[in-house]
Formats: structure tokens, sequence, C-alpha cells
């Protein structure tokens, strides 16, 4: 036999290593704002200079143009979204025009917008960067005026300077608008488009120096939520504040005798000192991301070596279960014939793990990858069991099915002997009462020969 059977008879649940996990259990916000009404100034100073400093046609086609499109970008995001969801925000109702907002989101845009520029903690970022870009061109554009009013230089020179300064500034706003309209859409798919962002932004995703983690893997499993006050669009990032990087486990448990412990979470982390139960798992190219649990219970169960647990039936457990490739969990099986270069009948509880492939009946598992998860050694703990629940399965339904039909079936039968029997009795009984009555109608008739004579007498 090449494969490695483990037997998890006397063990409650199996613990199965896939890999890693980085766990959180707290969040941090980014927000990433956009103030359409910033572009304004530069719309009045585009038409300032199509009629007073740009003779050229062509230059002042291209700059009017590109003045059209912002205003038309502008009055696009502008729209008002029919959305129920909103709050009273500023003076104006804020709607969410994408994802979901839970209770710190409302708390969070709650604030002042004064609180939201001023404070400049861990937990939010506002997006400065971009808009000093765009001052940083409109203060060259006023020193080259300056310029040009104070020294002598040929006027095409002047225009061609000024409409190069005009067009810059132009083709990154429309860019930042394109960003913006854009991210707002893939937001109603829950999509985090990360052009948006800034990179001081980019740097506040990922500030543990200690895990290893991409900002692709973490946005990924970051909520969004849009929200839109007027000119003011709101494009909020909650990201998970990773803490710890240990080894994820699938948790399987074991039956005995039609009944397994209730699990409450089938996923944990195996860290350096403890076991911890986690949720909201997320698969990343790196590994899972996922939240801590907090499940006494379980964390009990699996930190000591006796826990109070409730169990529930089993029949909804299969009991041949392909964990992965190479790893197959015979889960309080009859007597079953497994196939690996010879056979071999096993029972009750066993994980087989294997590198090519195996033959359980007359099913074959084969590995395909390579990939082959490591299980952790049986876990011996006494449970003491608080309560049972009897789980509706379908499995369980058809069985109650047929132990019902089964039941039906043999009341049928008894029911039909007994009236057999009944009938019997009372048709003995209705002879019996016969045979009495003939006989005594026949002692109490007169004799024929008596009646003969005494009319011949007559």
């Amino acid at each position: 036999m090449t494969a490695k059977i483990t037997d998890y008879n006397p063990a409650h649940f199996i613990s199965i290593n896939q890999g890693q996990v980085a766990l959180y259990d707290e969040y941090k916000y980014i927000i990433h704002t956009t103030n359409l009404t910033e572009f304004d100034s530069v719309i009045d100073e585009n038409f300032e200079a199509i009629q007073n400093e740009l003779t050229d046609e062509l230059y002042a086609g291209i700059i009017r143009q590109q003045t059209e499109e912002i205003v038309h970008h502008i009055k696009a995001l502008q729209v008002t979204h029919r959305f129920a969801r909103s709050i009273d925000f500023l003076g104006s109702a804020l709607k969410f025009v994408a994802g979901t907002p839970d209770h710190g989101d409302f708390e969070l845009l709650s604030t002042t917008q004064n609180f939201l520029v001023e404070n400049n903690n861990k937990q939010k970022s506002i997006n400065n960067e971009f808009q000093e870009k765009i001052n940083e061109i409109s203060n060259q554009i006023n020193v080259m005026r300056k310029y040009f009013e104070s020294n002598s230089v040929i006027s095409n020179e002047k225009e061609k300077t000024i409409f190069l300064l005009l067009q810059n500034r132009n083709n990154k706003i429309i860019e930042n608008l394109n960003t913006v309209t854009l991210s707002i859409i893939m937001a109603k798919n829950n999509i985090i488009n990360p052009l948006l962002l800034s990179n001081l932004e980019l740097n506040h995703v990922t500030e543990e120096k200690n895990i290893k983690i991409t900002i692709e893997n973490l946005l990924s499993v970051s909520k969004l939520t849009v929200a839109q006050s007027l000119n003011m669009i709101y494009y909020i990032i909650k990201i998970p504040i990773v803490k710890n990087s240990c080894n994820f486990l699938k948790l399987y448990p074991v039956i005995h005798n039609n009944t397994v412990i209730k699990l409450s979470y089938h996923e944990a982390a195996n860290c350096r000192n403890e076991t911890i139960p986690i949720c909201n798992c997320n698969v990343t190219t790196t590994g899972h991301i996922c939240q801590t649990a907090v499940d006494s219970c379980l964390f009990n169960l699996l930190n000591k070596n006796s826990a109070d647990y409730p169990s529930q039936s089993a029949y909804h457990i299969p009991k041949i279960q392909e964990i992965s490739e190479g790893v197959i969990l015979l889960n309080d099986v009859p007597p079953t014939l497994v196939h690996d270069n010879g056979p071999l009948t096993v029972k009750g509880t066993v994980l087989l793990t294997f590198s090519n492939q195996i033959q359980i009946n007359e099913t074959t598992y084969q590995v395909i990858k390579k990939n082959i998860f490591n299980p952790e050694p049986p876990k011996l703990i006494s449970i003491n069991i608080t309560e049972y629940k009897k789980e509706l399965s379908l499995p369980l339904l058809n069985k109650l099915h047929i132990d019902n039909t089964n039941h039906i079936k043999t009341l049928n039968e008894n029911l039909n002997q007994q009236n057999n029997f009944s009938w019997a009795i009372a048709l003995a009984v209705v002879y019996f009462l016969f045979i009495i009555f003939a006989i005594v109608v026949l002692k109490t008739r007169p004799p024929k020969v008596q009646i003969e004579e005494t009319i011949q007498d007559i």
C-alpha cells in the first residue's frame, strides 16, 4: 500500500492544513473625495482664455472641445440617483450610489466635512494629491502670464505656452473624471478601481510591516461604498487590518452512531500558541484572508482537553468525501474495499492520503495537480454533550420516510393477522351456537313414528 491511512475513530473532528491565512478583526477606512465644484474655476478660465488669449483657431478649438468634455463629465456625475438610502449630510441628502453601507459608514459620513479634511489619523485619508497637481499647473499659468506682461515676448510664443499649459491641465482633469466615472461603474459590481487611489492612499492600504500581503489581495476582500452629496462624491473603502499570519485549517466532524458535534464554524487558524475559530474567509492568490470569530465554545474545543459542546444528527454528512486531490475522508463507513496496489478493507473513520490514484469500492480517485494538503494528528478530547439537534436533511427525511413506511406496513400486517383471527373466532362461535341451536330443536321435536300411530288410531 502506498496510501497513508490515519485512524480517526476515537476523535471528534479532523483538521486539515490547507495553506496560509491572514487574520483580521478590525477595519480601517480610506475616503477618496471628488469635489466637482473645484473645476468651475478651470472651466471659467478656459472660456476666458478662448475669448481673450487664444487667437489661433486650432488652439481655441482644442481648448473649447476639452472644456465641453469636462462640462459633460461633470453633468453626468451630477445626475441625481434614485436611491432610497440617504442621510442628512451638511444640509443635503447623501445618496449611496453603490455598495451597501453598514453602521460604520453611516457614522463616518454623519460627521462634518471639516472633520474629514482636518482629521489625519490612520483611519482616514483624504485625496489632495490630484488637486495639488492641478493647482501646480494653475500657478504655472499665472506665473507665465505675469512674465509675459513684464517682458516683451512674441505673441505666438505667449499663445503657444498658455495653450500647452491649459491643454495639460485639461487632460489631467478629463483623465481624472474618466477614472471617477469608471470607478463608480465598477463599484456597482463591487469592484475597486485602484487607479482612482493616490500613492498616499495605496501606501495606506498595506501598512503592516510583518505581514506579506499585496495591495491587490487586500483590495479584493475590502468593502466598497460610493456616496454622493450634490457636488461631493465619496469613494469609501473599508480595508481589513491584518494582524497575524497562521496556518489555515478546515474542520470536519467525525461521525459516531449517526451523531456528530455541531460545529458553528468549519475553519480555524493554527497560530503559534493557540487555534482560533475564523469566519468570512476569502481566497486570494497567496492564501486566505479571514476574520476571527467570537466563539468561546469552539475555542475551548480546539485548545483544551475537554469542552461542553452540542451535537446533531449526521445523516446529512457524506460517508465518503473527497476533501482535495489526494485526500479522502471515510467517515464511519461499513467495511469498505480500498484498492491501492492491492485490496484492503477498512471500516469506521479513516483519512486516506495518496499521491497517484486510489479506488474505493468502484470509484477511482486521481491526483492531477500534485498539491496534497497535510492532515493534523488526531486530537483526542473529552466532550460533554450539552444538547442534541436533529438536522432535517434530505438523507434523514428519506430515512424517516422509509422507516415510517416499513412501520406502517408492519402495523397493517399485524392488523390483518388480528382481523383474520377475530373472524375465525367469530365464525367458530356462530358455528358452535348453530350446533347448539340445532340440538335443542331436535330434542324438542316429537318423534315421527308416534305421530303416525296416533293418526292410525284415530
